[in-house]
């Protein structure tokens, strides 16, 4: 590196900014602040007191390895007769891979290729089928058939013929008697007189059902011709496909063979000069590549680099310590090439006071924030307080609701720990919340399924069904009295249990403040379950009563006969 460049390197410098350069920064704080959710500082660059600013350089120091890798083995291929050459290399072990000399990479490339050894080939038995050219059929197994899928392997299916009382249209036609309405003497509507008349009508056919065929026995399948199995395409019913590896010759060709893998590994690392190193990968997540100025880009044949790159601050650390990795390379494996790049940009350290308390956070040259530790933060603490206060005295539904706030603060989500944790919680509190619900329902439709069993042994006994053999009226009061009144409630508090146990009402719990008004929500759930649910039962029963129809019939009457009284009245005038 020119000695210029090395001397103009600064690693910290003091700034004493102007006015308009702190009302930019204060625009970029509140920017910052605004965009953390339920953070109660919205102009906190308004608010703070500015101690010191600080500009750091940052370096990006990159390090590009491109290994080399070689295996030896012995691979088979086919044969199709051709001439060898003499074999002069026996066994794997005569074979020392990194003599080959192969085409050198000219950029960093991941690759895998195979090379024979010259002198090696010879011909064996195919270790795959064991010279015999045929394998089993791997599609059926080396049966050579599959049953049939048409006829289900019994070698018959239906015959259909043409519908003969439709003739295959799947309709019938007939002829009906109508009653038709005809205006009176003259076109006047004083009278109307009822005629019939004969009309066609097309039905549907019902012997064919409308398709207009008719099954007329059993006939071989199609398919199979009857035998309920198919061929097998891929073996030709043999049950024996050729050898893929030999091409059906039973002899393959023999080799040793080179494994050349060709793989770019990357390293890089963050350094700058501020107290607290582990804030570098934060700081430089900040950053575009269009912030960086590269200083150095240098390549080395065999990962020999002829500069040590000692010269230069914090970076030249940094590249000592990743040429000692490892990179991934395996122990057989070698450097064909490095190439180290350095890069550097710079960030602004900003010291400021706010309600008595010291902070410190960090500016990229786009106007970006990274605080480590601010007035959010220890907001947050007191947040955190508060859930564990809440959750300590059952206080759940506030528990929840400063858990969401904890979490907008601290914008968690569940690519980390810290976030899969709080979610994990949020979950557990609002199942707890729930469970009051639950315990509400179950208590309420037990007790309610209690008392409604005098009312429902009253309901049905006086209330009888239709078929004579389960009435109840007269009966001696036994246990028999109670088995359709028992079975009735316990259908009810089975429904009510699924309906409030109901997928919608999963979260209900989580909208409600205190334990007891969950606890009396579901009960309230419980009680508009189990009485629609016994109306609904005690309304179907009466449906089969005869009662009942006698009544729709009444009612049905009423208006015919009031229509027919005004018939004959106005006949009687008319």
């Amino acid at each position: 590196m020119k000695k210029d460049i090395v001397d103009n390197i600064k690693i910290e410098e003091t700034l004493n900014p102007g006015n308009a350069e702190l009302e930019v920064l204060k625009r970029n704080i509140n920017r910052w602040a605004k965009a953390i959710k339920f953070n109660p500082y919205q102009t906190l660059g308004d608010k703070i007191k500015i101690r010191r600013m600080k500009r750091y350089a940052m370096f990006c120091t990159s390090l590009y390895t491109q290994a080399e890798s070689r295996l030896v083995s012995r691979k088979e291929t086919s044969y199709a007769g051709e001439k060898l050459p003499p074999m002069t290399v026996k066994s794997i072990n005569d074979v020392d891979p990194w003599k080959a000399v192969y085409p050198v990479p000219q950029s960093f490339v991941n690759m895998e290729k195979l090379y024979m050894v010259d002198g090696s080939e010879c011909v064996i038995r195919c270790s795959r089928c064991g010279g015999n050219g045929k394998n089993t059929c791997p599609k059926c197994g080396g049966k050579g058939s599959f049953r049939c899928g048409g006829c289900g392997g019994s070698g018959k299916v239906p015959r259909y013929e043409k519908c003969w009382t439709c003739d295959g249209s799947g309709q019938v036609s007939k002829y009906v008697q109508e009653r038709v309405a005809k205006r009176g003497v003259n076109g006047h509507y004083d009278r109307v007189d009822y005629t019939y008349e004969t009309v066609m009508k097309h039905e549907t056919c019902p012997h064919c059902g409308g398709t207009g065929k008719q099954r007329a026995g059993n006939q071989n399948c199609p398919k199979c011709g009857g035998s309920g199995y198919i061929s097998c395409s891929t073996c030709g019913g043999s049950g024996n496909v050729t050898c893929s590896l030999c091409k059906g010759r039973g002899k393959t060709l023999s080799y040793i063979a080179v494994n050349r893998k060709l793989e770019k590994f990357y390293a890089s690392r963050y350094d700058s000069a501020i107290e607290v190193q582990s804030h570098n990968e934060k700081i430089a997540s900040l950053f575009r590549d269009s912030d960086y100025t590269t200083l150095e880009n240098v390549r080395a044949d065999n990962g020999k680099f002829k500069n040590t790159f000692s010269d230069i601050p914090l970076a030249g650390d940094a590249v000592g310590r990743l040429l000692s990795l490892n990179h991934g390379k395996s122990g057989n494996a070698s450097v064909i090439f490095e190439q180290v790049v350095i890069k550097k940009t710079s960030f602004v350290q900003v010291e400021y006071e706010f309600e008595g308390e010291d902070y410190v956070l960090y500016v990229s040259p786009g106007g970006l924030i990274y605080a480590p530790y601010s007035p959010v933060d220890k907001y947050s603490e007191g947040i955190l307080d508060k859930i564990l206060k809440h959750a300590k005295f059952r206080s759940l539904y506030k528990a929840l609701g400063q858990a969401k706030v904890f979490c907008g603060l601290k914008q968690y989500d569940d690519k980390n720990i810290e976030g899969r944790c709080m979610r994990n919680f949020m979950q557990s509190v609002s199942y707890k919340m729930q469970a009051d619900v639950y315990y509400g329902a179950h208590f309420f439709m037990i007790l309610i399924a209690v008392l409604s069993v005098p009312f429902s042994y009253w309901y049905y006994k006086n209330v009888s069904f239709v078929a004579p053999w389960i009435d109840l009226k007269g009966v001696d009061e036994s246990w028999i009295s109670y088995i359709y009144p028992l079975f009735y409630v316990a259908l009810s508090a089975w429904c009510t249990f699924h309906i409030c146990h109901y997928p919608k009402f999963e979260n209900v719990g989580c909208k409600v403040r205190t334990m007891l008004l969950r606890f009396l929500v579901g009960g309230g759930m419980a009680l508009a379950s189990f009485a629609t649910c016994m109306l609904v039962l005690a309304f179907a029963h009466f449906l089969l009563l005869p009662a009942f129809w006698e009544l729709i019939g009444d009612i049905i009457d009423i208006p015919i006969s009031i229509i027919v009284w005004i018939w004959e009245v106005l006949d009687s005038f008319l």
